[in-house]
């Protein structure tokens, strides 16, 4: 009997040293970065501030926030379809200048295990800030290189019933040259007797247009429309403002109307 009793002692013993040993093979836990597990969560980042998509702004600029969720690591934009920024860890931008149309904001997740998120997060918002009767200028900001050829239009903005419009340009001799310029869709719309420069002054960097039905034109035109483009040579870096004034508009009775705003922009030359 006590035979029995050491033998199944010294069993037990051995079966617990075997069940204990460091060479048994340890089963690992579920991996959170394995697309393969049932519980895998993608990443994806969340606008969570900025213009809510779909709707009007009326400023001209917009900025915007976002996060991730547990397995994203950094994240890149891109506004208006252009170019997806670098990978960051940045969570917010601000975009200035913004032009009289429809914008878009894309913001994507990265995950640690590098994968990049399908669908990005998405805002489409229209921007409104020019409110009445307005002459302004697109793009309101452009980047150019020395030597390029750059075309900015004038525009009409929110206008009624009129006949004709006239403004004056000026810009910095030192960084443009004036080359030429063109009547926009706002001419063939009223049938206008033509484009009238009144100046070109290249020492001040003055240009001066006036756009005007014919007499007795009963074709009036509302909206937007472009009243003239102009050509211009860049030929130094810096950063240079174009300037509207002297804005009149010409209403159906063929007297001055006011303008609401005179908008200009900018330019960048690299």
């Amino acid at each position: 009997m006590k035979s029995k009793l050491l033998f199944r002692f010294w069993m037990a013993l051995l079966i617990g040293l075997f069940s204990c040993s460091p060479h048994e093979e340890l089963i690992p836990p579920d991996n959170p970065l394995d697309p393969d597990n049932p519980d895998y969560e993608p990443p994806a980042a969340v606008i969570t501030y900025g213009i809510a998509d779909g709707s009007v702004s009326t400023k001209d600029s917009a900025t915007f926030a976002w996060d991730g969720n547990s397995i994203t690591k950094d994240f890149s934009y891109r506004f208006d379809n252009g170019e997806w920024s670098n990978w960051t860890t940045i969570q917010t931008v601000t975009f200035s200048y913004l032009d009289e149309m429809a914008h878009r904001f894309e913001v994507r997740a990265r995950g640690e295990n590098d994968e990049i998120q399908e669908i990005p997060a998405t805002s489409d918002f229209t921007t409104d800030a020019v409110d009445g009767a307005s002459l302004i200028l697109f793009p309101y900001r452009q980047t150019s290189n020395v030597g390029d050829t750059l075309t900015v239009a004038v525009m009409l903005e929110e206008v009624t019933n009129i006949l004709g419009a006239e403004f004056t340009l000026t810009y910095d001799p030192t960084g443009f040259l004036f080359i030429d310029s063109q009547t926009g869709t706002f001419a063939d719309s009223i049938q206008a007797t033509g484009l009238q420069v009144v100046e070109v002054d290249p020492v001040l960097g003055k240009v001066s247009a006036s756009v005007t039905a014919a007499a007795g034109s009963v074709k009036f035109f509302s909206g937007t429309a472009s009243l003239l483009t102009i050509r211009l040579k860049t030929i130094k870096i810096g950063t240079y403002s174009l300037t509207l004034g002297n804005g009149v508009l010409v209403d159906s009775n063929r007297q001055p109307a006011a303008v609401n705003r005179l908008r200009g922009g900018v330019v960048v030359v690299k």
